[in-house]
């Protein structure tokens, strides 16, 4: 059985970028049924590139949005994990995974995945340059 099925809220994983696990974990979730949305950061300016559906998920107005919105609608309690996931991310390549549940400005909460990378190249800090994936919301 697929680990993602199985997880709950506040689950995540973090994979060496070079074993394959983003793509599995894309695949698992594209065939599931889930609502599937490219996401992007560009590391320089911080700003994150969502959809329209994982932006109303996270009760965002735009495409366009900083680590702290997405943060914020998240569970108190899972805000730290995530933030962890996403500092790995900039500091080395690597396939991430979590689970959460965003709760969006009218207050519907909805599950999602958010499936990520980090590039390859060192930046001038000697960190990633880039960082993206998907966000896999349940329908």
């Amino acid at each position: 059985m697929d680990m993602l099925r199985l997880a709950a809220p506040g689950f995540c994983v973090i994979q060496p970028a070079i074993d394959g696990a983003h793509e599995h974990w894309v695949a698992s979730l594209s065939g599931s049924g889930h609502r599937i949305e490219q996401w992007a950061c560009d590391l320089a300016s911080g700003i994150f590139s969502i959809g329209p559906a994982a932006a109303l998920a996270h009760g965002i107005s735009g495409a366009s949005c900083g680590i702290l919105d997405l943060l914020r609608a998240y569970h108190h309690e899972h805000r730290t994990l995530i933030l962890s996931v996403l500092e790995n991310a900039t500091t080395a390549p690597i396939s991430f995974c979590f689970c959460a549940t965003p709760v969006s400005a009218g207050g519907q909460a909805t599950r999602l995945f958010c499936i990520g990378a980090s590039g390859t190249g060192k930046g001038a800090s000697g960190g990633t340059e880039r960082l993206g994936g998907i966000f896999a919301l349940q329908a």
